[in-house]
């Protein structure tokens, strides 16, 4: 996550669901984008300003203290919060608007705390005096998390640190280890995680980009007729027949009969360099934007950080996998690692792709992203 310059006027920063980007184009250079950013898939919603004192308020901040404010915005150009600066400190404000987001934050907190009470590097959570970490103003709900400094890296660095730092494969399994084992430790008692449910993910994904119920014209179809297609788009048409081909035959695979209940548990599910504060040394200052807690086997994660972190190279992630199954004390199954290396290419190209139809990203940011994923499929099946 990334903070834009300030503008002159708080006020003018976000306002509603929609957020016009004149101020994207003039102020952050996203030249590309001509479209209006929305806020993602109406989970999280960046926190209008007209809110923001209120908001701070009930967290027990004055807001008379902040001084700046900027919007944060993802490696897709996505809107996805507020910096709020003080003279003294920096705080990362969210919104989400549905119940469904409240309840995964809720999840997403208690993983955080428990991390936190643990020495994980977590970005601290704000509670309002009566404890919670959750303030509902208005329609929508919010969380506050102190700013953590540091650098963010992308997929386009990932190949030249892991080449500089040789220990940092290694010591990125273990972080992903000890986030897993702390999340074990979490009681849970309620209905059994469906072990398939992110598999089905993808192709639930592609539905919305091949079929539309809302317009005349699905994403697809719209991409298919739209004049003056750039470079990016022609590619989409060209891969995407078989992204969905592969999410179909995600969904018909299950791995219930190969995963036992303790190996289930509240994974992060986004693990990616944009969401790892480092330091000069490549430390990891925090694991950052737990949005997208769910319960799921962790094999699948392990996979799937292997995949963004490390890349697609054998040595590597067999050197990742290994590291993390010291800390575990298991082994983990090589077949369900690579299952899940495949997933996330495939889920993060589908939801990219629908971001990018829907006009919600800019191309330009998320197109290195895209061609290293469908570089990694590529890799993965003829290995």
């Amino acid at each position: 996550m990334t903070d834009a310059p300030s503008l002159e006027s708080p006020c003018a920063l976000l306002g509603g669901g929609r957020i016009s980007i004149i101020w994207a184009r003039e102020r952050c250079g996203l030249d590309s984008c001509m479209v209006s950013l929305r806020a993602r898939a109406s989970r999280t919603r960046p926190p209008s300003m007209s809110v923001a004192p209120a908001v701070l308020a009930a967290f027990g901040l004055d807001p008379a203290s902040v001084v700046t404010v900027s919007p944060l915005i993802s490696g897709g150009g996505i809107v996805t919060g507020a910096l709020l600066r003080s003279d003294a400190q920096k705080w990362a404000l969210k919104g989400y608007t549905t119940g469904a987001a409240r309840e995964r934050l809720a999840m997403a907190h208690a993983l955080e705390a428990r991390l936190a009470a643990a020495g994980f590097p977590v970005a601290a959570l704000h509670a309002a005096p009566g404890g919670d970490t959750i303030v509902r103003v208005g329609p929508a709900w919010y969380a506050l998390h102190d700013w953590v400094d540091g650098r963010h890296l992308s997929v386009l660095d990932r190949d030249g640190v892991t080449e500089a730092g040789p220990r940092l494969v290694g010591q990125l399994g273990s972080l992903i280890a000890t986030l897993h084992t702390t999340s074990s430790r979490i009681p849970f008692d309620g209905v059994p995680e469906d072990p398939d449910r992110l598999l089905r993910a993808p192709r639930a994904t592609l539905r919305h980009v091949r079929w539309s119920r809302r317009r005349w014209l699905s994403g697809w179809q719209r991409l298919r007729l739209k004049p003056g297609k750039s470079a990016f788009d022609w590619w989409v048409l060209d891969i995407l027949p078989e992204i969905a081909q592969r999410a179909d035959a995600f969904a018909e695979t299950s791995i219930a009969a190969r995963v036992h209940p303790w190996e289930i548990g509240l994974i992060h599910n986004d693990v990616n360099w944009e969401n790892l504060v480092l330091d000069e040394q490549l430390g990891v200052r925090a694991v950052i934007d737990f949005d997208n807690v769910v319960r799921a086997p962790w094999v699948l994660e392990v996979g799937a950080a292997a995949v963004v972190l490390v890349g697609s190279a054998p040595d590597k992630v067999e050197e990742f996998v290994s590291a993390y199954e010291d800390v575990v004390g298991h082994d983990l199954d090589r077949d369900l690692v690579r299952l899940g290396m495949e997933l996330k290419c495939v889920r993060s190209l589908a939801t990219s792709i629908a971001a990018h139809l829907d006009g919600r990203v800019d191309p330009g940011r998320i197109a290195p992203w895209c061609h290293d994923l469908h570089d990694s499929l590529r890799a993965l099946d003829r290995a």
